[in-house]
This record gives C-alpha cells, sequence and structure tokens, in this order.
C-alpha cells in the first residue's frame, strides 16, 4: 500500500474555470473586483495560480481556477486580506512535470505570495523544491496525492481534500452492502490514471472484491464497445469507471448503458464535479451510477457557498466539489495570512497555517472539519469530506446514497 501511495499521481481530483492564460512565459495578472462593492484600496496582495487550460487537466482544473476567483471577488468585497485587495496571477503548467518549475518561478516573479495548485499532481509534486526554496505557501484544493505533501520540500504545501487513501473504503462498504463480489475496470490510457490505479484498484479494492477484468482506452478514443463487451463477458457484479472524466468518461458511460446496462456502474468523483459532461451524455445514461461526491445539499454550510456562487453565476449553477474545495482554500489562506498579520514573513505565514484547527469546511457531511498541523497537511479530519451520490433519469447527481455513508 505504501508503494503505491508513493506512485499516486492524482487528478486534482480527488479528485482537479475561466480561460486560463498560457506557459510560464505567458502568464497573466488579474485585480479580482468585488462582486457587489469596492474592493478595499491599497498595495495589492498576489496570489497565483496554476491553471491547466490545454490538457486533459482542464477538465478539473480550470472549473477549481474559476472558483478560486469567485471566492477571491468574494473576499475582496469583504475588505480583502489585512485590508488590501487580492489580485490574481495565472500561470499554466499544463499538468506537465517538466514545465511546472518554471511555472512556478514565473508567478513568484510576478510576485505571488501563494499558490494555488489546480493542475495535475504530478505537475505540482515537480513545484515542490521551487515552493520550499523560495518559502511560498501553496495550496492544492482539490488534489488528493499524498506525494504531494510528503517530504522532503514539503513545509509550505497543503491540501484541502481528503486523502485518495479514503477511496477504497468507501467503495468497499458499497460493495459489501450490495453484495458485490466481481469488479470489472474500464480506464483511461493516462499516466495520472495509471498510477492511481495500482493504488486504487491493484492495492485498494482488490482486498475486498475481486478484480475480473480491467480494460483500458486511449483518451481520445471514439468507441470503446469492444471494451465494454470484454467488460460484460466478464460477467461482473459491478462496474468500475476509472478515468478523468470529460468527453473520454462519457463516452465510456454511454456505451455501458448499452452494452451491461443491469450492471451497477462506481465512477470517481471527477464525474461528479462536472456537471457540463453530465448534460451531453446520452438520455437517462447517468441513472443509477454511483459517483464519488463532496457534496451534501443538506449541509447548511455548503448552501452557503451555493447561494454565493449562484449569485455570481446564475440560479443555473450546478456546484462541485471542486468549487467548494476552492472556496474554503481561498479562506484557508485568508485566515493564515490574517493570523500572520503580514505577507512578508513566510514563517509567520506557514506557522499560522499550521494552527488552524476545527475549520468549518463547505463540502463534505456536516460534521467534516479541516486542522492543519506542523506533520499534518492534509488538512481533513476524517473521511467524512466524501460520500456516494447517485445519478437520476435526468443524468443529475442526486442525493447521498444509501449505500455507505463514511464517519468522521
Amino acid at each position: 500500500m505504501n508503494r503505491s501511495k508513493n506512485l499516486v499521481a492524482l487528478l486534482a481530483i480527488a479528485i482537479l474555470s475561466l480561460a486560463a492564460c498560457g506557459s510560464a512565459d505567458d502568464a497573466t495578472s488579474s485585480p479580482i473586483p468585488g462582486g457587489g462593492g469596492d474592493a478595499p484600496d491599497g498595495e495589492p496582495i498576489i496570489v497565483g495560480i496554476d491553471e491547466d487550460s490545454t490538457s486533459a487537466g482542464a477538465a478539473y482544473s480550470q472549473t477549481t481556477a474559476r472558483a478560486l476567483r469567485d471566492t477571491i471577488a468574494k473576499i475582496n468585497e469583504e475588505g480583502g486580506i489585512l485590508d488590501r485587495p487580492v489580485e490574481v496571477v495565472t500561470g499554466n503548467s499544463e499538468s506537465d512535470p517538466t514545465k511546472a518549475p518554471a511555472v512556478a518561478r514565473s508567478l513568484i516573479d510576478q510576485g505571488a505570495v501563494a499558490i494555488f495548485l489546480t493542475a495535475g499532481s504530478a505537475a505540482s509534486i515537480q513545484m515542490k523544491p521551487v515552493l520550499q526554496d523560495q518559502q511560498i505557501i501553496s495550496l492544492a484544493p482539490t488534489a488528493s496525492n499524498p506525494d504531494l505533501i510528503a517530504q522532503p520540500d514539503a513545509d509550505y504545501v497543503y491540501t484541502v481534500a481528503p486523502s485518495s487513501s479514503t477511496w477504497p473504503p468507501i467503495y468497499c462498504g458499497a460493495f459489501e452492502t450490495m453484495g458485490v463480489e466481481r469488479v470489472a475496470v474500464l480506464t483511461e490510457n493516462s499516466s495520472t490514471i495509471s498510477s492511481l490505479n495500482e493504488f486504487i484498484v491493484d492495492e485498494g479494492i482488490s482486498e475486498c472484491v475481486d478484480v475480473v477484468a480491467v480494460e483500458a482506452a486511449d483518451t481520445d478514443a471514439t468507441d470503446v464497445t469492444a471494451q465494454a463487451t470484454r467488460v460484460k463477458d466478464a460477467d461482473p457484479d459491478a462496474i468500475l469507471v476509472s478515468s478523468s472524466g470529460g468527453s473520454f468518461e462519457v463516452l465510456v458511460q454511454n456505451t455501458l448503458e448499452q452494452v451491461v446496462p443491469d450492471v451497477p456502474r462506481f465512477t470517481l468523483a471527477t464525474l461528479a464535479n462536472q456537471p457540463e459532461e453530465w448534460r451531453v451524455a446520452n438520455a437517462g445514461a447517468l441513472e443509477g451510477l454511483l459517483a464519488l461526491a463532496s457534496i451534501d445539499i443538506t449541509n447548511e454550510r455548503t448552501q452557503e457557498a451555493i447561494d454565493y456562487f449562484e449569485s455570481v453565476n446564475g440560479d443555473d449553477f450546478v456546484i462541485t466539489g471542486f468549487d467548494a474545495q476552492a472556496y474554503d482554500a481561498a479562506y484557508l489562506l485568508k485566515e493564515a495570512i490574517e493570523s500572520a498579520g503580514t505577507v512578508d514573513d513566510p514563517e509567520a505565514i506557514q506557522e499560522a497555517m499550521n494552527q488552524i484547527e476545527d475549520y468549518e469546511p463547505h463540502s463534505g457531511l456536516s460534521d467534516f472539519r479541516i486542522s492543519f498541523g506542523p506533520d499534518k497537511h492534509n488538512g481533513p479530519d476524517g473521511i467524512c469530506g466524501y460520500l456516494l451520490a447517485g445519478f437520476t433519469a435526468d443524468n443529475e447527481l442526486g442525493e447521498p446514497a444509501d449505500v455507505y455513508e463514511a464517519t468522521c
């Protein structure tokens, strides 16, 4: 298990918005005004966002980055941080580990005192030496790869989403409730998901069920009928789709609904965070699909975030876990900087981050809490930041399913 944890290169999903800007060479700066009032006067506090707008990671990175900008606008409307406005500079690592260090340096050169990591975890991990050397507080709102906060070079890096170590127990709990003993996996050919599968599948669900087939296709595939047919021939009790979401996942779910309509399906957190993809799936293709999710619409704090995002984006806005985790990441940074009383002392901000305790997040179940410490840089205090939610006949993500409920 430990070896797999060290290999996980997670979606910034748990699992990872507005149009992002190119590479490190053409990063841009954006003042973020208040949504309903004037931003405070004074010298701006600059924060950076690594936003992937060009690779497979864009499916989650852009959503997270948009939510960060929306939330920073709210913070500015409320008076900013230390009575100063917050300004965003943006770079694009393309979730490419070879490009990530240069993006980090570019954001820092533009004055960023903190960086939000929204691209693929494999890229964010390669930023760590730069962040450590420059003492730049960095928060990954949606990433759950434990390597991101593992030493070395992790003193200034924090994650907000529950660790991927919570995923297999949730799936296994549901499998036990449903009497599932045989599971087939249909996945994508990508380095991120291949690494994730070593943990989630090979040393995760395989401990509680028999994995009877693993079928894969390229992310740009236009037909997965052959893979779905081989999955059907393996006679599984349930199917797990492991992908980065997007059009690939829609293709897979459309196909599985036609080829094996009566077999229960599970998926990762990514699709639960991509309402734009629900709308392009075939009518009813997602009905009954069980997805990892971090949104419980009965949570009053979640409803607060929904109300704000709807005020900015319109009444038809559908909140995702990425939105809520980004919302919390922005406010966690605000809390740390204001506790430190300065943006000029990175060690003071780090100490303030390490003293955050029992923060009440806007995702997960109502008793979910976030705390940090010198040796605890993954915020969640328990596994109830995730739940399983079922899709309705209208391809909408519904309420928590009654097959398993994580407890903190």
